[in-house]
């Protein structure tokens, strides 16, 4: 079995509660989500990645918010792809934002949206639940995370409620990033144990929303086979059916056994018969079931004096939309009190003011690319040169507005080193396909790269992948028939 070399550390940000830190690559992202599901723990758990921050919000365990730190694949961009929103509405919406401080990204644009009379409440709601759902499944995805939880009902604050099933979401995200050599890490310390479901196959099928073949192949999981054995039982691919058991493993769905069900069964079975999987260990390691108890009465705050009242950030309003899912959930009762997490020197996160200033600078960013895009289809490509350079500046996570001020710099001053610009463009290309599937601009780069590569095959694929995703490209609809004809 790995050794699990957790690293913990105490920040002193609240009054009430202290988040708690953790960064290791044997605990992702999953492993504390589940352990905060378990102990029905309220807070805010950030998981950050490669230049992306996301925000879940969890209340008694349950994810019912997520909030991510980019405008690309948010709800105004879903809306947008969708065509619920023009892109003369989309503008005007990213305009009105930019006009106070916020805290959520996702919440902002729903309230000014609505207010402009662009969408209805049903058709905000429903693509908010979808994007809670699709932001902690992505959260999945890396494998070597830094994950923060800030505890407390009080730091969830009045978000919309969208609670959300944690078993479908994880074996969604196991299908999705976990691949062969992911999901052995997972199974790979129980291969020899003897799976037996924890509920019976049909609320079993229905509580984690499984296809009809994955419904087939549960069927079996009933103590008579070892996880190994279940990994090849035919009903489905060797990854799939990986997929499968480490979903179980990963939220109790399975019990595991050192002996076969038949000799459980005998009068004096082997003991002792449960063991307890390498998954509920790895959970019960979080440093977050130990994060700092609210005090009934906490005391106020030391904050020091600002030397120049005037300069101070003007007060953060936290926007909220009106939903009927916005009951809290029940009250539960309380877990047991744990030994307190060992401490470490402290570090003072971001106030809230700044979170909100960084939010604005990210719609400012949103609005100078709208802008540039603008002035790149018409021909001004120097203009839409400025305006992406001004983007990337205010967001320079976002490898999307990288990628469009790399290509306009490209087609405006040829570099010397073309080798070397083409690898850069492609790289971005590639980052930003990762980040968002749906993007059609990056398809065309990567096919217009590969081109001048004299890959005329992946060059094809990406221009035809860029016409399919964004049929107004017109530069790809030409580039591909040029080819085509060939």
């Amino acid at each position: 079995m790995p050794h699990h070399d957790w690293v913990a550390s105490v920040w002193g940000v609240s009054e009430s509660a202290s988040p708690l830190e953790s960064s290791c690559h044997d605990a992702p992202f999953v492993y504390h989500l589940l352990a905060l599901r378990q102990a029905r723990r309220s807070g805010i758990l950030t998981v950050r990645s490669d230049g992306v921050s996301t925000d879940v919000y969890l209340r008694q365990g349950i994810p019912v918010f997520a909030d991510r730190n980019t405008l690309a694949g948010s709800l105004g961009r879903t809306l947008l792809a969708d065509g619920v929103l023009s892109e003369a509405q989309y503008e005007a919406v990213i305009a009105r934002m930019t006009e106070e401080l916020f805290e959520s990204e996702q919440m902002r644009f729903a309230e000014v949206a609505m207010t402009l009379g662009f969408v209805r409440h049903e058709q905000v709601h429903t693509r908010l639940e979808q994007q809670v759902r699709a932001a902690v499944i992505a959260c999945m995805e890396p494998q070597e995370p830094l994950v923060t939880f800030r505890p407390g009902e009080e730091a969830v604050g009045p978000v919309a409620n969208y609670p959300c099933q944690v078993e479908p979401m994880v074996l969604a995200g196991v299908k999705s990033y976990y691949d062969l050599a992911r999901t052995q890490g997972v199974w790979g310390p129980d291969a020899q144990a003897f799976a037996e479901l924890t509920s019976p196959p049909d609320e079993t099928a229905a509580l984690y929303a499984l296809q009809p073949a994955e419904r087939r192949y549960i069927g079996n999981i009933d103590g008579s086979k070892t996880v190994e054995d279940l990994i090849h039982t035919g009903f489905l691919d060797v990854l799939h059916a990986s997929q499968v058991i480490v979903a179980l493993l990963l939220t109790d769905g399975v019990r595991l056994y050192k002996a076969r069900r038949d000799l459980r069964q005998q009068p004096h079975p082997t003991r002792p018969a449960v063991i307890q999987s390498d998954s509920a260990r790895r959970r019960l390691s979080s440093p977050f079931l130990q994060a700092v108890q609210v005090p009934p009465h906490p005391a106020p705050p030391q904050v020091a004096a600002s030397p120049v009242a005037s300069e101070a950030p003007p007060p953060v309003k936290r926007s909220v939309v009106n939903t009927p899912r916005s009951t809290a959930a029940p009250a539960a009762p309380a877990a047991p009190a744990a030994p307190a997490a060992p401490t470490a020197p402290t570090a003072t996160p971001p106030p809230p003011a700044a979170v909100a200033l960084g939010n604005q600078a990210r719609v400012q960013a949103e609005t100078l690319f709208l802008q540039g895009k603008r002035f790149y289809r018409a021909g001004n490509q120097a203009r839409a040169l400025r305006a992406f350079a001004g983007a990337v500046e205010r967001d320079p996570s976002c490898p999307e507005y990288a990628l469009y001020e790399g290509w306009a710099r490209f087609l405006l001053q040829p570099p010397e080193r073309i080798d070397e610009a083409l690898g850069a463009l492609n790289q971005l290309a590639v980052e930003t396909i990762r980040r968002d599937r749906t993007n059609g601009f990056a398809f065309y780069v990567h096919g217009r790269v590969a081109h001048a590569r004299g890959n005329i095959d992946t060059a094809r694929q990406g221009l035809k992948a860029a016409v399919k995703l964004d049929p107004d490209n017109l530069e790809a609809k030409t580039f591909l028939r040029a080819l085509t004809k060939r």
